[in-house]
């Protein structure tokens, strides 16, 4: 039997991270513009079995959404900021854990699969691992 198979935009399994709960930690976070040219934060997160996962979160605070976001993703890492002002770096937040859930969402714009930070929350020195 002969097959022609397309697989094109496939990847080796291992090459992206598994949907899951995960404890990691923050590898880097920096300022960045998306191919559109709207402004984007590349937070990179890294589990020491899994491996890392790049999140391209919304930077501009034009926006409520990116506001709160942030306000959040900050808050949870235990950065304070000072009426609502906040000064770091990125080596303010590297090394900071953190606990994620991926989930695996088909993207009908670029029509594959993609790997996306469902949500995030505080860490409380308990890791948790769950892959799905």
């Amino acid at each position: 039997m002969n097959f022609n198979i397309n697989l094109n935009g496939a990847q080796e399994l291992g090459n992206y991270m598994k949907p899951g709960l995960y404890s990691m930690k923050i590898k880097n976070f920096e300022a960045k513009q998306s191919k559109n040219g709207h402004p984007q934060f590349a937070i990179t997160f890294i589990h020491k079995e899994e491996g890392e996962f790049v999140h391209y979160a919304n930077a501009d605070m034009e926006h409520n959404y990116a506001r709160d976001w942030l306000y959040t993703f900050l808050s949870v890492l235990g950065l304070k900021g000072n009426n609502m002002q906040f000064k770091f770096t990125e080596r303010d937040l590297i090394g900071k854990p953190i606990n994620i859930e991926l989930e695996r969402k088909f993207n009908d714009y670029t029509d594959k699969w993609v790997t996306n930070l469902k949500r995030f929350w505080k860490f409380d020195g308990t890791a948790v691992y769950e892959k799905y």
